[in-house]
């Protein structure tokens, strides 16, 4: 049943409220639209991505059905500093939100996965069965972001683990619906015999609501490229 409003406000009365609850969905929206990767980018989503640097390659596809969890499968390559090792998985991967927090002008997640998969590298014979778990935690703002993850891979031939860190800084507030662009320093370090002391990367990152780019160098001088695209 309809009803009618039987007060009318005075000219102008609902013109703060809306503009503040205007205000609230865009900073919303734009901080939906995530400054890093994430295992889970949002209920319906379809990501793929491709991360390419001097001594990792990894290929992969998620869906998720919630914004809660995805599952999808991917391919990893590793290779050691010298070149000598090399290393490949094939693995299938579920993600899961653990926790999220919702701040007046800032978001805060842990997200944490497990996958299984096959391996192979020239550093032993034939193929092992590969486990994996790991864990990722970010704070962002609509200018500034921190993300901590680390994962380890394991199987019969060997134990891998690999942690980074990332801070990211946007000299401008992106508009919802537009691009925005980070300026981004990493550092990595990778354990199990591929690598010895860390990486650091800094990177320049370009991203809206389903195109994501990322390139850099790092202190080697070598490149390091990344694409995430979500349907």
């Amino acid at each position: 049943m309809m009803r009618t409003e039987l007060f009318h406000a005075p000219p102008g009365a609902h013109a703060m409220p809306r503009a503040l609850a205007a205000a609230l969905v865009l900073a919303g929206a734009a901080l939906a639209a995530p400054a890093h990767a994430r295992p889970i980018a949002y209920t319906g989503a379809t990501t793929v991505m491709a991360d390419v640097g001097s001594d990792t390659r990894e290929f992969s596809v998620f869906h998720a059905p919630s914004f809660r969890w995805s599952a999808g499968g991917g391919w990893h390559a590793f290779e050691s500093g010298d070149g000598a090792t090399e290393r490949e998985i094939a693995y299938v991967r579920g993600n899961r939100l653990l926790k999220r927090w919702n701040l007046p002008n800032a978001q805060a997640n842990i997200f944490a996965w497990g996958s299984i998969g096959r391996a192979t590298g020239n550093d032993f014979d034939g193929s092992q069965a590969a486990y994996n778990a790991g864990f990722q935690a970010d704070y962002e703002t609509l200018r500034f972001y921190s993300m901590v993850k680390s994962e380890w891979w394991h199987t019969g031939a060997f134990t891998h683990r690999m942690d980074t860190a990332q801070l990211g800084f946007a000299p401008y507030t992106h508009r919802y619906g537009g691009w925005a662009t980070w300026l981004v320093g990493m550092v990595e370090n990778k354990a199990g015999g591929l690598q010895g002391t860390p990486e650091y990367t800094v990177m320049l990152r370009f991203f809206n609501e389903t195109t994501w780019i990322e390139a850099g160098v790092d202190d080697d001088g070598d490149p390091r490229l990344m694409l995430m695209l979500n349907f």
